[in-house]
Order: structure tokens, then C-alpha cells, then sequence
């Protein structure tokens, strides 16, 4: 974690005092792979400026860009869950979860976020789909049984470090599996998908 401080003026009002305040902005840097360091700033802003928001969708961009993310975020957890269970590694599993992540964050807000803003209705209505969509992809990713047992031998087999941030973020995935019951039967695990269903369609 890094602080970074910076001091304001500010002055009050009606006697024209002057007091500084200080101010501590965290940034959280996450270590992928081998050394490669990441920040969670840099994340966002090379999604920011991989995915601008845009004014200029028609309703067809907006439908085929909703499918290509679904499409490119499915196959990297389809890898993860046709690997062979001895062979996962950070590099085949977390840090490929970590970009399909990051990929699918910084596009959805680009398709989403028009319903609420666009002046044309019918823009507004192919994205209210959108996000529709990708809510019902939300579940079907969340509730991968074969990503989870990947994600599980790998926090196995990961060094014992709970420094690390490659660990944390590895015991995150586990903890939201664990939630979504993927752990448990197969009965349960169907009523988890139910509620997930009936809370998005609400």
C-alpha cells in the first residue's frame, strides 16, 4: 500500500483565516506474475483508456461489443476450466483471471452506462438489454465449479505468504466461490443460480 500526502489551503470565511489540512490518497498495488507489478490507478486508467466512454453507439455497435466481451471473458474461463488440474499456475490461472477481470470492468461501463444518460431512447433501451446480459453472465461466471476447483488447487500449492498480494487476491476468489457454495452439493448450488437469477431479474 503507498500513501501519497498532499496539503490544501483553505480559508474561512467571514474573518479570512488561512488553515492547512492535509490529505493522504492510498493507492493499493497488486504483484502479478513473476514480479510484474500493477496498480490498481494503472488499472484503471488503462481500461479508462482502452474503454473511453462513448457517445456515438448505435444500437448494433452496442449489441456486438455486449457479445464480443461476453465471447473473450467466456473462453478465458473456459481455459482456465479445461486445464488439468496438476498443472494450473499463477500464470495460466490467476493472472489470466486477473485480465479477463480487469477487461470486463473497464468494457461494461462503456455499454451500461448509456441507459441512464442517452438521449435517444432506442440506445438507451438496447442498453438497459446490455446490461441485462451481462448480469446473466455475471451468474454463469460466478458459479464455474471447474474455475473454482482450479482456483482452489492453486491456493493449495501457493507458498505460504499471506503478504503477498498474488495470495490475497487468490484467497478472494476462494472466499467468493466458497460464498456462491461451489464447495457444497450440487443441489445447493442450483439454489444459489436460482436467487442470483431472481435478484437480477427484480
Amino acid at each position: 500500500m503507498l500513501t501519497t500526502s498532499f496539503f490544501r489551503p483553505i480559508t474561512s470565511k467571514p474573518n479570512n483565516t488561512t488553515t492547512t489540512f492535509k490529505f493522504s490518497v492510498h493507492r493499493l498495488r497488486m504483484k502479478i506474475s513473476q514480479g510484474s507489478v500493477i496498480s490498481t490507478r494503472d488499472c484503471s486508467q488503462a481500461g479508462n483508456g482502452r474503454n473511453p466512454l462513448r457517445w456515438d453507439l448505435c444500437p448494433d455497435e452496442i449489441r456486438t461489443m455486449t457479445d464480443s466481451l461476453i465471447a473473450r471473458v467466456k473462453k478465458v474461463y473456459d481455459d482456465v476450466g479445461a486445464l488439468q488440474i496438476e498443472s494450473v499456475s499463477v500464470e495460466n490461472t490467476l493472472e489470466a483471471l486477473a485480465h479477463a477481470k480487469l477487461d470486463y470492468a473497464s468494457s461494461r461501463h462503456v455499454l451500461d452506462f448509456p441507459q441512464y444518460v442517452f438521449p435517444n431512447k432506442e440506445v438507451r433501451s438496447v442498453s438497459t438489454e446490455a446490461d441485462k446480459k451481462l448480469s446473466e453472465f455475471d451468474v454463469e461466471i460466478s458459479m464455474r465449479e471447474d474455475v473454482f476447483k482450479r482456483i482452489e488447487a492453486l491456493q493449495k500449492r501457493f507458498p505460504d505468504n499471506p503478504a503477498s498480494e498474488e495470495k490475497r487476491f487468490l484467497d478472494r476468489l476462494v472466499t467468493l466461490g466458497q460464498r456462491k457454495g461451489l464447495h457444497l452439493s450440487k443441489e445447493i448450488q442450483q439454489v444459489n443460480i436460482n436467487d442470483e437469477h431472481l435478484f437480477y431479474s427484480v
